[in-house]
């Protein structure tokens, strides 16, 4: 038989509610559910201006787009990817895939990212938290804090491309990590010791901005 899933959709924040309805449209093969909000007022050329509020099955991927706002992810398992013109990307409690970026706002959350992450800013800091796996990092301005959980045994390398702008990087206690650092005005500052034969490599490329590799202590 054909397996039967639940969606959840509400708006939230609309300026004008009664104006607003959500329109949930199956793409042409049917694997994929796109969320709009429709404006009904039709003197008003406009789009709605509203949030959405979704609740899926967190097996399923999910894609999240909004011009202006922020947006929050929690405990999906599969990929999730986000984009914001001007907003705040929030994560908290994703295994998958993501992929985020903001052209004007921070990015930050917990997630393990053990099958790999992208992330984005033109104007806007990153600091993630509980990871497990390689992650790429670019920011044209903005603080860049990577918090491991457990560091990658396997073969794979979390690259930070920063305009301007520092990263920190904090990992477990016996992580071995190959360093690369080239910056045009900033320094490195390794408290864990870079291993020229480690699986794991960590990679910077600043134009104005220092690389501090830490132990982690606690709670980063």
């Amino acid at each position: 038989g054909t397996s039967r899933l639940t969606l959840r959709a509400e708006l939230t924040k609309a300026e004008a509610v009664w104006d607003c309805k959500i329109v949930m449209k199956p793409s042409k093969d049917g694997k994929t559910i796109l969320l709009s909000a429709k404006n009904l007022n039709r003197s008003q050329k406009d789009g709605c201006l509203a949030g959405f509020r979704v609740e899926l099955p967190g097996r399923l991927s999910a894609r999240a787009v909004s011009g202006t706002g922020d947006i929050e992810s929690a405990n999906v398992d599969g990929d999730f990817s986000a984009e914001t013109g001007t907003g705040d990307i929030r994560l908290k409690n994703l295994t998958g895939a993501v992929h985020a970026k903001s052209g004007a706002g921070a990015v930050s959350g917990e997630l393990s990212a053990a099958s790999g992450a992208e992330f984005q800013t033109g104007v806007g800091s990153v600091k993630l938290r509980g990871l497990a796996g390689p992650v790429s990092v670019k920011t044209g301005t903005g603080e860049v804090s990577l918090a491991y959980a457990s560091a990658p045994t396997a073969v794979s390398t979390t690259t930070i491309s920063s305009g301007v702008g520092g990263a920190y990087v904090y990992l477990p206690e016996g992580a071995k990590v190959r360093t690369i650092f080239k910056s045009g005005s900033g320094h490195l500052t390794d408290e864990v010791g870079s291993t020229p034969d480690a699986a794991f490599v960590l990679e910077m490329r600043s134009g104005s901005g220092s690389l501090k590799v830490s132990k982690m202590r606690g709670q980063q």
